[in-house]
């Protein structure tokens, strides 16, 4: 949050609280929506497209859903003009979708390079403050997130199996690596 202030950004918060944990992207959608509406008066809420543990991109309309807000994804453009926000993205082709504020916008690594922080920023980084909210401070109650208020459960996490990409076929020339690969395609039954 100090870096986002060191870049402009007015202020932050931070909301955690340990009753949270093991929320899915139900839940964790809905502590987001009611930090959104404390918040108050939002015209446009950015998120990334996923996050970095579950990748499945679900918070973006999640949050959108509780908000009632219009949803717009995988943004690598976004410009807002009025009471509205246009987006261009890359999904197999190039699409433009616009939509009235308020809205939810998700945006890809492309959307924006960050600027760099001013010395200015970054003295009013050091200096900043920022609140911590609580479930009570969310009007939430504990069996409305967490394990306790999530649809989904996690029942194991496992690395997937390695499997050989493929076998490298080698001669002394061309050859006599042709004659290898015939021999290994032989010997497997595919020739």
């Amino acid at each position: 949050m100090r870096d986002g202030v060191a870049m402009g950004a007015d202020g932050g918060v931070l909301v955690s609280d340990e009753r949270m944990a093991g929320s899915d992207t139900l839940a964790t959608g809905k502590i987001l929506a009611e930090a959104v509406e404390k918040i108050g008066d939002v015209d446009l809420v950015f998120t990334g497209r996923q996050s970095t543990d579950g990748d499945t991109g679900q918070i973006p309309p999640a949050v959108a859903q509780r908000l009632g807000m219009s949803l717009l994804t995988y943004a690598d453009q976004v410009s807002v003009d009025g009471d509205t926000v246009k987006i261009v993205r890359h999904n197999g082709g190039v699409e433009t979708l616009e939509a009235k504020l308020p809205a939810v916008c998700s945006v890809t690594e492309k959307a924006n390079a960050p600027r760099s922080a001013t010395i200015r920023g970054k003295m009013n980084a050091k200096k900043a403050v920022f609140d911590t909210w609580r479930l009570e401070d969310l009007g939430l109650e504990a069996s409305a997130v967490g394990k306790a208020g999530s649809a989904t459960a996690v029942s194991g996490v496992f690395a997937p199996e390695k499997h050989a990409v493929g076998v490298m076929v080698e001669g002394a020339d061309e050859e006599a690596a042709v004659h290898e690969l015939i021999g290994k395609l032989v010997a497997d039954k595919v020739l």
